[in-house]
């Protein structure tokens, strides 16, 4: 794919980056910046992945902002959150008669979109019914409603998102292989946060901006502690739940200062125990917080044996330092 914006400096397209509402410095954010820009001035069908929480919806409104649709809507729609029987009429719309409750015509969102996109998040929750008449729609251009006999030419840049390996899917017979080979014509992939941790703290500083004006707050000091949990800690969650991290700090804060107080309970509490091992020491020193230090207490929180947990301590040299009345 040809590099369009070539000629532009890394600091312009920063500008361009944070007027679209993208905050990273990574080289990896901006490689998926700027293939959004190279892509948005076509009308080919884009599929966008990457794990729950990276953001793909923004870089969808992104190619949306940077494209000559910009002027008509974004209409987004979570497929894995419709049931199957709802998401065709959501789609294509329906007559009036069509079935009970049709109580008059409704548009659906290819309709709606018209001139503009129409983005399809999660679309490897559509069902193989439905992934067949989505096929249909995206070579024909026209659409028919439920319950209609009439053909409706559709205008729409279709984007689509998945947090799932379409190719996987594929193989397994859960997506139709017509439709994959058909919208997979250009393909960006958003890495998750732990593989761009310099993106971490521009995120925490944008977000804390956000959460404090939102609520009115005035943070005065963030603990040097509590910004090296983050940037150590793996984020399953991604974007969203280092979004989630900081409004919960924010809210919770009485005094203007961020501390590991406002971290430690949430990973300890809701972080499975799986995912010990993939996050082991910002888990483990999460323990020993909560538990001021004391390995026998913070053994039981993780479910390990004490000289397990020892011996873990040693090996990420974590300095104990209990918390002093």
């Amino acid at each position: 794919m040809v590099n369009v914006y070539i000629n532009k400096s890394k600091d312009e397209i920063k500008a361009m980056m944070k007027s679209l509402g993208v905050v990273g410095e990574s080289d990896a954010i901006i490689d998926v910046f700027l293939k959004a820009m190279n892509v948005a001035s076509s009308d080919s069908v884009v599929v966008i992945t990457g794990e729950t929480g990276v953001g793909k919806e923004l870089f969808a409104e992104v190619i949306h902002k940077l494209s000559p649709r910009k002027d008509k809507p974004f209409v987004r729609i979570n497929c894995a959150a419709i049931p199957e029987t709802l998401l065709e009429s959501e789609l294509f719309g329906y007559e009036k008669g069509a079935f009970t409750g049709a109580l008059k015509r409704k548009i659906g969102l290819f309709e709606v979109a018209k001139g503009g996109t129409l983005f399809l998040d999660e679309i490897a929750e559509i069902s193989l019914s439905v992934q067949a008449k989505l096929l249909r729609v995206i070579e024909e251009k026209k659409i028919i409603r439920v319950g209609g006999l009439e053909y409706i030419p559709i205008d729409a840049r279709l984007i689509a998102a998945t947090n799932r390996d379409l190719l996987e899917e594929m193989h397994k017979g859960n997506f139709r292989e017509d439709l994959f080979f058909r919208i997979n014509v250009i393909s960006i992939n958003i890495p998750p946060l732990r593989e761009r941790k310099e993106d971490i703290l521009p995120l925490f500083y944008y977000f804390l901006d956000v959460y404090s004006k939102k609520n009115g707050k005035i943070i005065s000091k963030v603990d040097k502690d509590y910004l090296e949990f983050l940037i150590h800690y793996h984020f399953p969650g991604n974007v969203r739940e280092l979004s989630n991290f900081v409004e919960r700090a924010v809210v919770l804060s009485n005094d203007g200062v961020i501390s590991l107080d406002y971290i430690h309970d949430y990973v300890v509490d809701y972080i499975p125990k799986r995912d010990i091992e993939r996050n082991e020491k910002e888990i483990i020193i999460s323990a020993l917080l909560k538990s001021n230090f004391n390995v026998s207490k913070a053994a039981k929180i993780l479910g390990l044996h004490r000289n397990t947990l020892s011996r873990k301590i040693k090996k990420y040299n974590i300095q104990m330092k209990p918390k002093t009345s």
